[in-house]
């Protein structure tokens, strides 16, 4: 029994874990679960128990370069989305300033707020466009 437990915490040492990725998956996977609680979808709970089964073989693999390179891919596809939700996030919490994201590497700039239009310079690749703030 000692022999199993061993293997098994040497392994999972080596494992990948979670990332955004898997988080998104499991975020999507409850989503769905309530969604099909009420709507009782043979098909959707397959889809649930199918993406369940993503996640846990991402989080055991030890491919971990693989795992990686594919929460990359993501990360830059949902990139837009994310920082859309952290400028409204931050222009909620922050009456002061306005919040932009710079059109050419996509960082976000603060400036402050009530200066008409203004030209903003990116503070990270310099960039130079005009916004109202």
């Amino acid at each position: 029994m000692k022999n199993i437990l061993y293997k098994l915490k040497k392994h999972l040492r080596k494992c990948y874990g979670t990332d955004q990725l898997n988080t998104f998956f499991l975020t999507l996977s409850v989503i769905l679960f309530v969604i099909n609680y009420f709507t009782r979808n043979h098909l959707a709970s397959f889809f649930i128990q199918l993406i369940l089964l993503l996640t846990i073989f991402r989080s055991l693999s030890t491919n971990i370069w693989s795992r990686q390179k594919e929460n990359k891919i993501f990360l830059s596809k949902t990139k837009k989305i994310r920082n859309f939700y952290l400028i409204t996030k931050k222009q909620f919490n922050d009456k002061d300033h306005k919040y932009f994201a710079c059109p050419s590497c996509s960082r976000i700039t603060r400036v402050p707020k009530g200066k008409g239009k203004i030209e903003i310079k990116c503070p990270h690749c310099k960039q130079i466009f005009d916004r109202k703030s």
